[in-house]
């Protein structure tokens, strides 16, 4: 048995909670710690698009996806 990183280059080989009845246990903890960590820092961040154009959508893309990405400028919002 040797170490093998391109094994997970095909989508579906990259299950991180795995899946069916052994999935992991902490799945749904995973899950709420992403969405908290995503409001606490909608909440503390004001989020603003640095280039000035129309974002072009890979439609291609589940889910869908911006062409190159998109650059943004975070500032911390200042507490009243």
């Amino acid at each position: 048995m040797r170490f093998d990183p391109e094994r997970n280059l095909s989508s579906p080989a990259y299950m991180p909670f795995g899946e069916g009845p052994r999935i992991c246990i902490a799945y749904r903890l995973g899950k709420l710690s992403a969405k908290v960590a995503v409001v606490t820092m909608l909440s503390n961040f004001s989020i603003e698009c640095i280039e000035k154009k129309e974002i072009e959508i890979d439609s291609h893309s589940v889910p869908l996806v911006p062409k190159g990405g998109v650059n943004v400028k975070l500032s911390r919002k200042v507490n009243h």
